[in-house]
């Protein structure tokens, strides 16, 4: 479930997952939900190096989502999410999350945006919906996707500029400047949980990067690169 990606000794596609869950759901306003969530999932792993091949994992999930932006590259809006779960896996297991962003237009063409993202999350080790993501489109950028986490701490910067439109689409650019804390435990290479209290043992970067967008019938075209201070560079193409 976790380091498929790394990891050339074990067939990803033999993992299984059985899950069951319960939701009690209120939309509000034009751009809000609140979800309940009761769940309960049984994980098998095909993956010997870890010391249990199963995983069995209930948790109460509250979560609240508000969001007026219409895309990554929009021109106003806001964004906020919390998201609270407990659960149990031999022990208490827990996640918090809290996350802001800002977009404020200065004109037809241009705006600015501000981001702050807030993660500790203490679940079930063996499984990649433990983490968070440190890299990718909204993470520091020099950092590729799946780079993972258990706790975050991120503020962000950005410029969008409306460039042109090709064949009636219109094309964006961002400049990004974002960095923050996260933690220091490798899950790819830990394979044995190390318990410590969140945010106590961080690592720090910082990273500047610039994007190029287009809205198309797929989705956002969106290609961006990245590096930071600690000199991880990356380039990387998406539809979102």
């Amino acid at each position: 479930m976790l380091n498929a990606v790394v990891n050339a000794d074990r067939t990803a596609p033999l993992d299984r997952e059985f899950g069951t869950a319960l939701r009690l759901q209120l939309s509000f306003h034009q751009y809000g939900r609140s979800e309940l969530k009761a769940s309960y999932s049984l994980d098998s792993l095909n993956d010997s190096r870890y010391d249990r091949q199963f995983v069995a994992h209930p948790r109460l999930q509250v979560s609240t989502i508000y969001n007026s932006l219409q895309g990554r590259f929009a021109r106003r809006g806001s964004r906020y999410e919390l998201l609270l779960s407990l659960g149990y896996d031999h022990e208490v297991t827990y996640a918090m999350r809290f996350g802001l962003k800002r977009v404020v237009a200065l004109g037809y063409s241009d705006s600015i945006g501000f981001d702050m993202q807030v993660s500790a999350v203490r679940n079930s080790a063996e499984l990649i919906s433990s983490y968070v993501e440190v890299g990718s489109f909204e993470g520091i950028p020099g950092y590729g996707a799946l780079m993972l986490s258990r706790d975050l701490l991120l503020l962000g910067f950005t410029y969008h500029k409306r460039i042109i439109e090709i064949l009636g689409y219109p094309s964006f650019g961002k400049l990004i400047l974002r960095g923050g804390f996260y933690d220091s435990y490798d899950p790819y290479q830990d394979l044995a949980y190390i318990a410590y209290p969140p945010f106590s043992n961080l690592k720090a970067d910082l990273g500047l990067g610039y994007a190029l967008g287009m809205e198309t019938p797929i989705g956002e075209v969106i290609a961006q690169i990245g590096t930071s201070c600690k000199g991880r560079v990356t380039f990387s193409v998406g539809v979102y």
